[in-house]
Protein backbone atom coordinates (compact mmCIF):
# COMPACT_ATOMS: atom_id res chain seq x y z
CA UNK A 1 0.00 0.00 0.00
CA UNK A 2 1.19 3.48 -0.88
CA UNK A 3 1.84 5.67 2.16
CA UNK A 4 0.09 9.05 1.84
CA UNK A 5 1.56 11.79 3.99
CA UNK A 6 0.29 15.12 5.23
CA UNK A 7 1.55 17.89 7.49
CA UNK A 8 -0.06 17.78 10.92
CA UNK A 9 1.75 20.88 12.13
CA UNK A 10 4.33 23.44 11.09
CA UNK A 11 6.16 25.37 13.80
CA UNK A 12 8.51 28.23 12.96
CA UNK A 13 11.26 28.14 15.57
CA UNK A 14 13.27 31.20 14.55
CA UNK A 15 15.00 33.03 11.72
CA UNK A 16 18.78 33.35 11.86
CA UNK A 17 20.25 36.33 9.99
CA UNK A 18 23.86 37.09 9.09
CA UNK A 19 25.16 40.26 7.49
CA UNK A 20 28.55 39.94 5.80
CA UNK A 21 31.16 42.75 5.86
CA UNK A 22 30.81 43.43 2.11
CA UNK A 23 28.53 45.45 -0.13
CA UNK A 24 27.15 44.83 -3.61
CA UNK A 25 27.69 47.21 -6.55
CA UNK A 26 24.70 49.29 -5.37
CA UNK A 27 26.19 49.76 -1.91
CA UNK A 28 23.82 47.39 -0.10
CA UNK A 29 25.10 45.13 2.67
CA UNK A 30 24.97 41.50 1.56
CA UNK A 31 23.44 39.03 4.00
CA UNK A 32 21.49 35.84 4.35
CA UNK A 33 18.64 34.53 6.46
CA UNK A 34 17.54 31.01 7.31
CA UNK A 35 14.12 30.21 8.74
CA UNK A 36 14.34 27.17 11.03
CA UNK A 37 11.18 25.16 11.65
CA UNK A 38 9.81 21.76 12.53
CA UNK A 39 7.00 19.80 10.95
CA UNK A 40 4.97 16.86 12.12
CA UNK A 41 4.14 14.44 9.31
CA UNK A 42 1.24 12.01 9.64
CA UNK A 43 -0.35 9.32 7.48
CA UNK A 44 -3.59 10.50 5.93
CA UNK A 45 -6.34 9.01 3.80
CA UNK A 46 -6.84 12.33 1.99
CA UNK A 47 -3.83 14.62 2.40
CA UNK A 48 -4.47 18.37 2.25
CA UNK A 49 -0.88 19.02 1.24
CA UNK A 50 2.07 16.93 0.17
CA UNK A 51 5.53 17.39 1.68
CA UNK A 52 7.73 19.18 -0.87
CA UNK A 53 10.84 17.23 0.00
CA UNK A 54 11.92 13.66 0.39
CA UNK A 55 10.30 12.55 3.63
CA UNK A 56 10.65 8.87 4.51
CA UNK A 57 7.59 8.52 6.63
CA UNK A 58 5.60 9.60 9.61
CA UNK A 59 7.38 11.59 12.31
CA UNK A 60 8.94 14.92 13.23
CA UNK A 61 11.33 16.60 10.80
CA UNK A 62 13.41 19.73 11.20
CA UNK A 63 13.61 22.12 8.30
CA UNK A 64 15.37 25.17 6.99
CA UNK A 65 14.48 27.68 4.30
CA UNK A 66 17.46 29.86 3.24
CA UNK A 67 17.09 33.28 1.65
CA UNK A 68 19.45 36.01 0.44
CA UNK A 69 19.22 39.52 1.90
CA UNK A 70 20.35 43.02 0.97
CA UNK A 71 20.46 45.66 3.71
CA UNK A 72 18.63 43.23 6.01
CA UNK A 73 15.66 42.77 3.66
CA UNK A 74 14.69 39.72 1.60
CA UNK A 75 16.28 39.70 -1.82
CA UNK A 76 15.41 37.40 -4.71
CA UNK A 77 13.74 34.03 -4.54
CA UNK A 78 14.04 31.81 -1.47
CA UNK A 79 15.65 28.43 -1.82
CA UNK A 80 13.65 25.21 -1.47
CA UNK A 81 12.95 23.93 2.02
CA UNK A 82 15.33 21.24 3.24
CA UNK A 83 14.32 18.64 5.83
CA UNK A 84 16.42 16.70 8.34
CA UNK A 85 15.72 14.00 10.91
CA UNK A 86 17.55 15.76 13.75
CA UNK A 87 18.08 19.32 14.95
CA UNK A 88 21.85 18.76 14.87
CA UNK A 89 21.80 17.77 11.18
CA UNK A 90 19.73 20.83 10.36
CA UNK A 91 21.98 23.18 12.34
CA UNK A 92 25.08 21.81 10.55
CA UNK A 93 23.35 22.45 7.22
CA UNK A 94 22.49 26.02 8.32
CA UNK A 95 26.15 26.71 9.16
CA UNK A 96 27.24 25.18 5.85
CA UNK A 97 24.75 27.42 4.03
CA UNK A 98 26.09 30.54 5.79
CA UNK A 99 29.69 29.56 4.96
CA UNK A 100 28.77 29.26 1.27
CA UNK A 101 26.75 32.49 1.40
CA UNK A 102 29.76 34.33 2.85
CA UNK A 103 31.97 33.06 0.00
CA UNK A 104 29.37 34.09 -2.58
CA UNK A 105 29.06 37.52 -0.96
CA UNK A 106 32.82 38.11 -1.17
CA UNK A 107 32.85 37.00 -4.79
CA UNK A 108 29.91 39.27 -5.59
CA UNK A 109 31.71 42.19 -3.91
CA UNK A 110 34.84 41.49 -5.97
CA UNK A 111 37.05 40.27 -3.11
Amino acid sequence: MYLRLDYASYTLQDTVRRQFPVKDKRGRTIGAAVARFSIQVIESEEPRSTPRAPIDGVGTYYGMCPHAERDGKSYGACQPDQFFKTVEERDRAVEKYFAGAAKRACKLAGR
